[in-house]
C-alpha cells in the first residue's frame, strides 16, 4: 500500500511539474512594440525597403461594422518613383484602375 501510495504521489508531482512548465511557456508578454520588437534580431530599415522593393504592397483595414466601405476593403500602393536625394519617394494608390491616386511620402531622413 505504501508503495501504491508512493507512484500516486510521484504521478502527482510529475502532472504538477508539465503544468507548471506548460503555464509558464504559455506567458505571453503584453502586446505593444516595447516587448515585441526584442525578438526581431535587426531594426527595419525604412527606406532600404523603400528603394529595393519594386512589388506592390497591398495594404488592408478591417472594421467591426460590416457595412462599412465593403467595396474598399484594399488598398493597393505601387512605387513610381524615388528620389535619394530628398528620401523621398512617390507611390501610386488605387482600390480598383478606376480609382488611382497619386502620393508623395517623405521617409523623414
Amino acid at each position: 500500500m505504501v508503495r501504491d501510495m508512493c507512484q500516486v504521489v510521484s504521478m502527482l508531482a510529475s502532472l504538477l511539474f508539465i503544468l507548471t512548465t506548460l503555464v509558464t511557456q504559455g506567458h505571453c508578454d503584453d502586446c505593444d512594440p516595447s516587448e515585441i520588437e526584442k525578438y526581431f534580431e535587426d531594426t527595419p530599415d525604412a527606406w532600404k525597403l523603400v528603394k529595393d522593393f519594386l512589388g506592390v504592397f497591398y495594404l488592408m483595414y478591417h472594421s467591426k461594422n460590416p457595412k462599412f466601405d465593403e467595396s474598399h476593403s484594399c488598398l493597393r500602393a505601387l512605387r513610381q518613383g524615388v528620389y535619394s536625394n530628398k528620401h523621398m519617394a512617390t507611390y501610386r494608390f488605387y482600390y480598383s484602375a478606376q480609382d488611382l491616386k497619386v502620393g508623395f511620402k517623405s521617409s523623414g531622413k
